[in-house]
């Protein structure tokens, strides 16, 4: 099969699927890209686990701003206080195989391994200031 039918071949493949569940091509292209849910709304990152968090800021012990690839920013709730959070430097974020940070994930820092109980989409930390994505 050449390449050029092969393409042909996956694309009906991909547009009969998206007929089937009543989706037009544009709705399904739309799908693809995933929108950011409003501010205050429960989220998830993806991709998280393949450099996914662009930024973080720490506004105390119990919670962590997270910016995503796309310029969005989160807030992450944390199980608890992670003591010395604000201090650190450098952070690193444990998701599950799928790369997800979510609710199942946790921050590490140099000497404490914080649970992540909630993350919800969130304007930019006012620490950040100056202009960009919200």
């Amino acid at each position: 099969m050449t390449r050029n039918r092969f393409a042909k071949t996956l694309f009906g493949g991909a547009a009969l699927g998206a007929a089937a569940f009543g989706m037009s091509a544009d709705a399904m292209a739309q799908r693809g890209r995933s929108a950011a849910p409003a501010f205050g709304q429960d989220a998830v990152i993806d991709f998280a686990g393949a450099g996914g968090i662009r930024d973080w800021h720490a506004e105390n012990d119990s919670s962590i701003y997270l910016m995503d690839r796309a310029g969005h920013w989160y807030l992450a709730l944390l199980s608890g206080p992670c003591w010395g959070l604000r201090f650190n430097r450098a952070v690193a974020f444990e998701t599950d195989v799928s790369g997800r940070f979510d609710t199942f994930s946790t921050v590490r820092t140099r000497n404490h391994r914080c649970h992540v109980d909630r993350i919800v989409r969130s304007p930019r930390p006012a620490a950040k200031g100056g202009r960009g994505r919200d």
